[in-house]
């Protein structure tokens, strides 16, 4: 595999490439929602910053006879050229170079094997009477005696339209030539002696197994080709060997070693391994050397730097590995559900995490300055639906990073990745539960932490409470909001390597406060922000946890993504014997939070049933609301009154008010206010 080059129209035009696109391809099928998003992303760059480049991604070609053939990504070489002919009948002011753009010594830039028609659909466009073809395939209209490729012709008038739009907004001529030299695509070759058989195989394989280039592949080649021009070879190698070992989300950087025999590491001395590999990260001025080449008794896992983990240095062996794959019929299946392959899962994916790494890199850069979160935060620049867009991953780290500081972005990477690994929860897959590095070995035994009762030792209480905390969070965390508090985590970790889960779990705590603390919705059925039904059955779960007898249903509870809210009153209740108004209904108090499955069977079905089906849940142990078990105990699992909904309200409003521990009060003042609202509602007629 050859290496990458990177192509904007500008550079085509200079180096006077040629593409071609072969008969086994695809004929052009953009529609029109995706030709205004590009052009969307493309205004939106150029408005961000002009000098940036945007990114349209990988094409993949051999070469033929000085032209390339693309074997993958003609849709968007042909996209560039369409938009190239609307530039130019645009009359914006670069449309010389834009006709250099199309055509090359009276060549069509851009050909069709076998497919005369279809290039001579875009000679035509470009010749003597150009512009009138231009504007009658605009109309809808097929001029005699010439063939129009209803697609691209399509795609011209999609683009033109939009045009139209914002023209009045943006300067089209600033436009065209941020595109013409700033749209930028890598071109991958394949190796010379591949024949067209396996060409086409190749084609088929990566259509049918949907397998691209991902943005965080391209990202490591950015970043790694500034480090190989700063570092040497060994420092270059150990940085390619950190990048691999932690794009992998799906393999822990701490496991249990086996130690022969059949026998294993104990957890207390996996716990101190741990611990001592996580301080020499951190105290390091060159983390990933330390790291790497650290006593095997206070490291992580699998540090060998091997030709296996570094030879994946361009981009062009990354495609080469995946081709392999595809033609082996090795492509990894998903493993099925409990096997070893999917014990644990990362909470996020790795594009997900290298942005929350960017994040932190920011505000670590601003540390020394006043509040270093909120300069981030209200920078101009940063969107935080447009910052945490995966699909926006290249031209992010092009806006917020400077090369000047890649070496220090990956170091971070490998140091916050150590860091997630042992103090952020995982998914337990075959548990349907969540697990925490952080809790195993605490108790000074050979036992599984997780696994500890209720009347362990303190510590282990505070990891439960920490773990459950974490899952609660994550539970109510999407793409935009993890920011919050994963990055709280790395820097409590960063300023004490040996902190403890209780005051982790505090300093948890106090971010969730102060995110929620100014919430004045109404808390009724349609504006309650669903967060409220998950902080509710956190402290329920962490108030049973101290009691002398805690509830085992309760202790059992796992926090899921549930966001269906149910009506236990239901909402429609004409044969029921006690009439609600839909405030009543709607309140509070008579609310809680389960599957969408539950709800469904749920339906308008009369409490009595709803309950059994609660009860089902206790003899399970396997509770979807803790707020829902409280209210079928304040009943007996009988009926649901009004007066019974106002005495259970009011314990779950002093449970949300004691949450904040008197140090915010605003909140505590809107929860007695809801509390009064409900008990208003329900004691009216």
């Amino acid at each position: 595999m050859k290496d990458i080059k990177v192509f904007t129209p500008r550079k085509v035009v200079e180096n006077d490439d040629m593409f071609g696109i072969p008969i086994y391809q695809r004929l052009f099928e953009w529609n029109k929602e995706s030709i205004e998003k590009l052009l969307a992303d493309l205004v939106d760059a150029m408005s961000k910053d002009s000098r940036k480049f945007y990114y349209i991604g990988m094409l993949t070609a051999t070469r033929d006879n000085d032209k390339y053939e693309l074997v993958d990504g003609q849709q968007r070489f042909t996209v560039m050229t369409l938009l190239a002919l609307t530039f130019v009948y645009r009359k914006c002011q670069n449309r010389e170079d834009w006709l250099s753009f199309i055509k090359s010594n009276g060549d069509n830039r851009l050909s069709f094997e076998a497919r005369e028609m279809d290039s001579e659909f875009l000679s035509n466009l470009v010749s003597m009477g150009g512009r009138k073809f231009y504007s009658q395939i605009l109309e809808g209209k097929v001029p005699d005696g010439k063939y129009v490729n209803r697609k691209m012709a399509n795609g011209l008038k999609y683009m033109n339209d939009y045009l139209d739009k914002i023209k009045d907004d943006i300067s089209l001529d600033r436009l065209s030539d941020f595109v013409f030299n700033k749209l930028a695509f890598f071109v991958s070759s394949l190796p010379d002696a591949y024949s067209p058989k396996e060409l086409n195989q190749y084609f088929e394989r990566m259509n049918s197994t949907g397998k691209n280039l991902e943005g965080h592949e391209i990202l490591k080649v950015l970043l790694l080709q500034q480090v190989n021009e700063e570092c040497g070879e060994e420092e270059y190698n150990e940085f390619v060997t950190a990048w691999n070992m932690v794009s992998n989300m799906d393999k822990s950087l701490f496991s249990i070693k086996s130690t022969g025999n059949r026998g294993r590491e104990t957890y207390p001395a996996f716990r101190s391994r741990c611990l001592k590999a996580i301080r020499t990260a951190v105290q390091s001025e060159e983390p990933i050397h330390a790291i790497l080449y650290a006593d095997k008794n206070s490291t992580i896992n699998n540090t060998d730097i091997s030709e296996e983990q570094i030879k994946e240095e361009n981009i062009g062996d990354i495609l080469e590995k995946i081709e392999k794959e595809i033609q082996n019929g090795t492509l990894p299946e998903k493993p099925k559900e409990g096997s070893k392959d999917v014990a644990f899962s990362p909470i996020m994916s790795f594009p997900r995490f290298l942005l929350q790494v960017l994040y932190f890199h920011l505000v670590n850069n601003n540390r020394d300055g006043e509040d270093p979160w909120g300069k981030v935060n209200n920078a101009p620049a940063f969107k935080v639906n447009e910052f945490f867009d995966e699909g926006k991953l290249i031209t992010t780290f092009e806006s917020f990073l400077p090369k000047d500081e890649y070496v220090q972005f990956i170091e971070e990477l490998f140091v916050l990745r150590i860091i997630f690994d042992y103090y952020v929860i995982r998914i337990d897959n075959s548990k349907d539960d969540y697990s925490l590095l952080m809790t195993k070995g605490l108790s000074g035994s050979d036992i599984d932490d997780d696994e500890a009762e209720a009347d362990g030792s303190q510590e282990q209480i505070d990891g439960r409470r920490l773990r459950t905390f974490e899952s609660m969070l994550y539970v109510n965390s999407i793409n935009v909001t993890y920011y919050r508090w994963l990055p709280r985590i790395f820097f409590s970790v960063m300023k004490n390597d040996r902190i403890s889960c209780s005051k982790l779990l505090d300093i948890l705590k106090e971010v969730d406060n102060d995110i929620h603390c100014d919430d004045e919705s109404n808390f009724d059925y349609g504006d309650i922000d669903r967060y409220w039904f998950w902080r509710l059955d956190y402290y329920l779960w962490e108030d049973n946890l101290f009691k002398d007898k805690p509830d085992a249903v309760i202790s059992s509870y796992r926090f899921r993504r549930n966001r269906s809210i149910e009506h236990l009153h239901p909402q429609h209740d004409v044969n029921l014997r006690e009439q609600w108004s839909d405030e009543q209904k709607d309140c509070f108090f008579n609310l809680a939070m389960i599957s969408p499955s539950f709800n469904s069977t749920q339906s308008d079905d009369p409490v009595g049933l709803k309950f059994a089906r609660v009860r089902e849940q206790i003899d399970r142990n396997d509770l979807e609301s803790i707020k829902l078990y409280e209210m079928f105990k304040e009943s007996n699992g009988r009926s649901w009154t009004k007066d019974l909904a106002i005495r259970n309200g009011n314990k779950m409003i002093d449970i949300l008010i004691d949450s904040f521990n008197g140090e915010y009060e605003n909140i505590e003042d809107h929860l007695k206010k809801v509390r009064e609202y409900c008990e208003e509602e329900l004691s009216s007629n």
